[in-house]
């Protein structure tokens, strides 16, 4: 094979569904392959750069390229039509090409179909003979916390790790990004740092051991939505060491002074091991366990709530007595354990 080039000047292709696809490049031919380099593709409100390189390998194909933009928007696209019978036909011919390679897409912002947001994502995509393929996932930023990781996938064997790096925000931010159309069951308000990781692995799903940790801790800020906990401080409230020291979640919020959150991801459930709440006038302490939607949300979660005395003022003030009581000290506390759904909880 010979060196030539064509210039591909205004390609425009138009499908189905409405999208117009344009291409601008120059496609340049080698003895050893193809390069489409450098290429502008446009669709929609988007403009993507990069280069494509095609290059003959005995007898096989290996492919390597980068595509970057500001914006990829997957608002409207249908990821279940892959599923379909004549998609699976599609793909398994695909899965007997002698092909391989990787691909890096970089994107300042990109939109999921459930309209969630992901910022700065750099992704490097390896794909291997027979369908197998590597996900790293160098960087990106969902709803301000900081992430890294990677997915290996073969008919054999997968996992999947994915690393919160140290991270701040704002709740209200966090919980706004994560439930983008509709109004989230918790809501909280104020500065938060956050870090953790999430593993799983499997031979049939991807899922069949998850392990994880999650942490949070955050300094003044305001609760105004939490079911569970407003189940707990409705029963607290009549009661005579409590009256007139708890809001009511249901019509107030609640500010508090420190709130700290370490809970540990297992296959079917979440295990809270650390939940503590300072507020004006409580203390509240939980432990417990936290079903998954898909598992039933069934709540076993026991709270410890002490009334905020002026004893404890004066403790506080005084540094070696503060230390050795530590964050969760309680002389007077009243233990309440939740069990049912989250949906429904019983005291």
């Amino acid at each position: 094979m010979g060196k030539g080039f064509v210039s591909l000047k205004k390609v425009r292709l138009k499908f189905k569904n409405g999208w117009t696809l344009g291409l601008d490049s120059k496609l340049k031919v080698y003895p050893w392959g193809l390069r489409l380099s450098p290429f502008d593709i446009f669709f929609k409100d988007h403009k993507i750069k990069g280069y494509l390189i095609l290059k003959r390998f005995q007898s096989s194909l290996v492919f390597s390229g980068e595509f970057k933009g500001l914006l990829l928007d997957l608002r409207g696209f249908n990821f279940n039509q892959f599923r379909k019978k004549k998609s699976h036909k599609f793909w398994q011919f695909i899965k007997e090409l002698p092909v391989s390679g990787k691909i890096r897409l970089k994107f300042v912002k990109v939109i999921l179909p459930s309209y969630h947001r992901i910022k700065n994502v750099d992704l490097l995509v390896k794909y291997y003979e027979g369908g197998n393929y590597f996900l790293s996932l160098d960087k990106a930023n969902f709803c301000t916390l900081n992430l890294k990781g990677f997915l290996d996938y073969s008919s054999e064997y997968k996992y999947v790790f994915l690393k919160i790096l140290p991270s701040s925000g704002d709740f209200l931010d966090l919980f706004s990004c994560l439930y983008p159309k509709d109004m989230p069951r918790i809501l909280l308000e104020g500065p938060f740092k956050a870090e953790g990781f999430i593993y799983s692995d499997g031979e049939k799903s991807l899922w069949e051991n998850l392990y994880g940790e999650l942490i949070f801790t955050s300094k003044k800020g305001y609760l105004y939505r939490a079911p569970l906990l407003a189940k707990v401080l409705g029963f607290l409230s009549p009661i005579d060491i409590f009256r007139g020291k708890i809001p009511d979640l249901e019509s107030d919020l609640l500010e508090y002074d420190d709130l700290e959150f370490k809970g540990v991801l297992q296959n079917t459930h979440l295990k809270v091991e650390e939940y503590f709440l300072s507020a004006p006038g409580f203390r509240l302490f939980g432990e417990g366990k936290i079903g998954f939607p898909w598992t039933g949300k069934k709540v076993d979660f026991t709270f410890y709530v002490s009334p905020f005395k002026t004893l404890d003022v004066i403790l506080e003030k005084i540094p070696v007595i503060n230390k050795l009581l530590g964050k969760t000290r309680m002389f007077i506390y009243l233990p309440i354990q939740v069990v049912g759904t989250y949906d429904h909880p019983k005291i």
